[in-house]
């Protein structure tokens, strides 16, 4: 149960809103070849698009090639061009440094990284989050830094974020990646809590996913907890 979660779906710009409802759901799965099937059909459509959505495909696109073909270099190029020259009006302008920040962390970029996310860090803690879709993705940001605090020991870091992540959550009654985030927990806390302390945040976790989705990720925590963990 290690991933990153990566992008956010907006439903703001009206001439593509039926294509990103599929697009939200291949994302919300993680389905990047049904993904790139959506993304090419939408780009051989004779369709007219706005600037933000023309920047909106050319983000999904980036997306695919990192993940469906694995044109790492290509995709990170595309992404820090984008993240250039995109509106910060713009309804996913967030989820373009999010999606490039996951890509540093996937090759190992460190220093591009961090220096990255400082400045998202700083946009993010302006954020409205009594706004639904802002929350979501004030959470998600944050989420994605925890677990590469994690992937790069840095377990101190790592346990403040997701400490501060879990009151957010609960604060809000809110349960948007909180099973994700109890799945880091366990994997963060494999070096000093019990065994049956950790069964106990991944049990918690199955129950979220089981009633909330992504079913792929119930089954999936399903299987590893049927194994002796």
């Amino acid at each position: 149960m290690d991933y990153f979660f990566d992008e956010s779906v907006s439903d703001k710009a009206p001439d593509i809103t039926v294509f990103k409802r599929l697009v939200d759901k291949a994302l919300f799965t993680r389905s990047y070849d049904q993904l790139a099937y959506l993304v090419e059909a939408e780009k051989q459509k004779e369709a007219v698009h706005s600037q933000e959505s023309s920047e909106y495909l050319t983000y999904l696109a980036c997306i695919v090639d990192f993940h469906h073909y694995h044109k790492e270099d290509i995709a990170i190029g595309r992404m820090e061009e984008l993240s250039h020259r995109i509106s910060k009006t713009s309804s996913f302008y967030l989820d373009v440094y999010n999606s490039l920040v996951n890509f540093y962390a996937l090759t190992s970029r460190d220093e591009d990284l961090d220096g990255l996310y400082e400045g998202i860090s700083e946009k993010i803690s302006h954020l409205d989050i009594s706004n639904i879709e802002s929350f979501h993705k004030y959470i998600k940001i944050r989420y994605n830094h925890a677990h590469y605090l994690f992937k790069r020991k840095r377990q101190s870091q790592a346990i403040d974020e997701l400490t501060d992540l879990i009151e957010t959550l609960r604060d809000k009654k809110s349960c948007y990646l909180l099973a994700d985030t109890l799945c880091l927990i366990a994997n963060v806390g494999e070096g000093f809590l019990s065994k049956d302390e950790i069964l106990s945040y991944y049990r918690e976790a199955e129950c979220l996913f089981k009633f909330f989705g992504p079913q792929n990720s119930y089954l999936s925590l399903k299987e590893y907890l049927s194994k002796d963990i």
